[in-house]
């Protein structure tokens, strides 16, 4: 939730995106751009990592 915040404030404060991911240490600006303007709430977003977490678990039981 701390990043997602520090991006929204430097956002508008109208800094480059590129500025911000060199800050996080992030390589891919996709990855910044998800803390920006990721619609989601925190309980969706781990929602959303359970499941595929759950579906790579049951595709390595399988293997």
């Amino acid at each position: 939730m701390y990043k997602k915040n520090y991006c929204k404030s430097f956002e508008y404060r109208r800094n480059a995106l590129d500025k911000i991911r060199d800050m996080l240490g992030q390589v891919d600006e996709s990855t910044t751009l998800g803390y920006i303007y990721n619609p989601n709430t925190e309980q969706e977003n781990l929602d959303i990592m359970n499941k595929a977490l759950n579906r790579s678990n049951k595709k390595s039981q399988k293997n």
